[in-house]
């Protein structure tokens, strides 16, 4: 797991508001990384498969390699359309800029002024923020699971 960037860690952190953002912070860091690489791995999967596929055919290679090849092609993009990285990427990625700015705003708040509302409001903000990311994802998978209208 990626170590936070702050000079305060969560463990040694009074401040149960901040150590729970920051621990959330972590978190989408973490995911946002796997969905990039996801990502850019099928993407980078699907071209070396379909040059492969290609080059396969023109070579003459038995019927069977080429077909395994064109095979792993359509799984692959299956695989891109079910999770949907470059989407799942986007929504991850706004999250965690949007926990950095949280974060950052009342880390500049003067200490004696991080009273219980303010804790309460950070704590609210990650809360919103990631139940706006969760909404967006369900969202999508909810357009594609309902049939269309006649």
């Amino acid at each position: 797991m990626t170590q936070p960037r702050d000079s305060l860690q969560p463990s040694e952190s009074e401040d149960s508001a901040l150590a729970l953002a920051i621990d959330r912070r972590d978190r989408y860091e973490t995911m946002s990384g796997r969905t990039s690489r996801a990502n850019v791995g099928s993407q980078v999967g699907l071209l070396l498969l379909g040059g492969a596929t290609t080059a396969a055919a023109g070579v003459g290679a038995p019927a069977l390699v080429t077909a395994c090849l064109a095979a792993s092609s359509f799984v692959l993009t299956g695989a891109r359309v079910a999770f949907n990285w470059p989407r799942l990427m986007v929504a991850r990625t706004v999250a965690l800029r949007e926990l950095q700015a949280a974060i950052a705003l009342y880390q500049l708040t003067p200490e004696q002024q991080r009273t219980a509302d303010a804790r309460r409001a950070l704590v609210q903000r990650v809360n919103q923020i990631i139940a706006d990311e969760q909404d967006t994802w369900a969202s999508f998978h909810r357009q594609r699971s309902t049939p269309p209208e006649q």
